[in-house]
């Protein structure tokens, strides 16, 4: 398994870097990174191995996701943006970068391509966080309720309760539910690490969330004409509050770049877009690649 130490952190490459076919010409590399509260890395399982066909493909697991140390500093964005910074540098991954990210992961990769801006030739968000996501009341009370999971997950995993649970089907992190039926066996050992638990509380904690999306606001700047497509679920809301208030502020990223689109996928919810409707996702980071100037 790949990986790469950032200091003292050890930060894992999961699925790593993958190409199957030269790209036709010198291309973007493809840098894949996944949302809150998930598995890291193996949330790009359905979509990396297709994408491997067109060029040099990277996904990672962020610090305590995965096989990953869980980092000291805090869950926040600029600390989270500075160390993939770090670790591409390091594994000598040079740009230009196409950025492709998934509800939480766009924090980070919106904070990089506004520090970086030459370094990025393309994004893609795929029903991504917002900066005012945390407002819409039916998503607010989700993350306090899914707070006492992880909460209760970082209490049990060090004295190994929370595998006991797991292992006796008495009870399993939620999120598991959502994943590829064949990944769920592995991927439910991740979530017995005291690191995995330890981050995602921090990470998905409201007061973090909130923090993260202030620092978003705050550095937000207009990307000139750089490519960029929303992908956005059209299906999977409890309330037409939460899709009408979801939709408005998908459509307002669009303001971003002069060349935005945003794409609303009828049949998939925020939890299977990347899974069920995986060819939606290539299909996307493929028109992607084909609006970046050839020179890039």
């Amino acid at each position: 398994m790949p990986t790469r130490r950032l200091g003292s952190l050890l930060i894992s490459a999961a699925t790593g870097c993958t190409s199957i076919l030269p790209a036709r010409r010198p291309a973007a590399r493809r840098i894949l990174n996944h949302g809150g509260g998930a598995f890291g890395a193996s949330d790009w399982s359905a979509i990396q191995p297709q994408l491997a066909r067109f060029g040099r493909v990277c996904a990672y697991d962020r610090a305590g996701y995965g096989w990953s140390d869980a980092s000291p500093r805090p869950r926040t964005v600029d600390h989270e943006t500075d160390e993939l910074h770090t670790l591409l540098e390091n594994a000598g991954i040079a740009g230009p970068y196409v950025l492709v990210a998934d509800s939480l992961g766009s924090y980070t990769l919106r904070m990089y391509a506004t520090r970086y801006p030459n370094k990025v030739a393309g994004m893609i968000l795929i029903d991504t966080s917002t900066e005012d996501e945390w407002m819409i009341p039916d998503i607010r009370k989700f993350n306090q309720q899914f707070g006492l999971v992880t909460a209760f997950c970082r209490a049990a995993t060090p004295i190994g309760l929370w595998r006991l649970l797991g292992e006796t089907g008495i009870f399993s992190y939620p999120v598991l539910a959502y994943a590829q039926p064949e990944l769920r066996a592995r991927l439910q050992t991740q979530t017995y690490r005291p690191a995995y638990c330890s981050t995602i509380f921090q990470e998905t904690g409201l007061w973090n969330l909130d923090a993260s999306a202030t620092m978003v606001r705050a550095t937000r700047r207009p990307l000139g004409s750089l490519p960029l497509i929303i992908l956005t679920a059209g299906a999977g809301y409890s309330s037409e509050q939460w899709r009408q208030g979801w939709l408005a502020q998908q459509a307002d990223l669009l303001r971003l770049s002069t060349r935005s689109e945003q794409r609303i996928i009828a049949d998939a919810s925020h939890y299977n877009l990347t899974t069920d409707r995986a060819d939606v996702v290539v299909d996307t980071v493929l028109d992607v690649l084909e609006m970046i100037p050839k020179s890039q």
